[in-house]
């Protein structure tokens, strides 16, 4: 079968690891950020969705966060793991739903999170850059309630990036752990082994 794989850029590497050269497949990569427009996420989804050919199946590498469950399948099945955001798919639902339990204040970073919207420290910076009176209230108030953040590790992080992330958890009086992600849901959504982890969203 060959698959119109449909990802957020956050997952690049990941997906270059796990397939090499594409095996195939057609990938297409959507830039960061799009989970903060949930409702233009979907647009743009559904336009590629419309606008695929000779494949047998998508495979979405997105969450509920964008808008997923409301799409017009077309004529083709539509995949995606069962999972609020990506790291539910980096680590599986019940695992990140246990790493909650543990501590609900965890603020979670990986690789293509830092290097796409960077440390919460490095957000700070952008926000006093941006307000004129340096309010920190407003900053304490962003973070509020975190106490840990967990960096979630997939195989293809660098030691710089683990650095800035240990380097935030420190400054911002966080304890700082790490988490082994062996990315079996990405690897079960590409072979086509969509068991009760997956939505198939079927043609109409």
């Amino acid at each position: 079968m060959r698959f119109l794989i449909l990802a957020c850029k956050i997952f690049e590497r990941e997906i270059s690891k796990i397939l090499g050269d594409g095996q195939g497949h057609s990938i297409i990569m959507l830039e960061f950020g799009y989970h903060k427009m949930p409702v233009i996420l979907q647009q743009r989804i559904q336009e590629i969705i419309n606008n695929a050919s000779d494949v047998d199946a998508v495979l979405l590498l997105y969450g509920y966060c964008g808008g997923t469950l409301k799409l017009n399948t077309r004529d083709l099945p539509v995949i995606m793991p069962r999972a609020h955001d990506c790291f539910d798919i980096m680590l599986g639902s019940n695992e990140r739903f246990s790493l909650f339990s543990d501590e609900p204040g965890t603020y979670f970073l990986s690789e293509g999170w830092v290097r796409k919207d960077g440390t919460p420290v490095e957000k700070i910076r952008g926000v006093r850059k941006r307000l004129k009176d340096n309010d920190d209230k407003i900053i304490e108030e962003i973070y509020a309630g975190y106490k840990r953040l967990l960096f979630v590790r997939t195989g293809i992080e660098t030691e710089e990036n683990l650095l800035r992330a240990r380097h935030a958890a420190d400054e911002m009086g966080w304890r700082f752990e790490e988490k082994i992600a062996d990315l079996t849901v990405m690897k079960k959504l590409f072979s086509g082994e969509w068991d009760r982890e997956f939505i198939v969203l079927n043609p109409q």
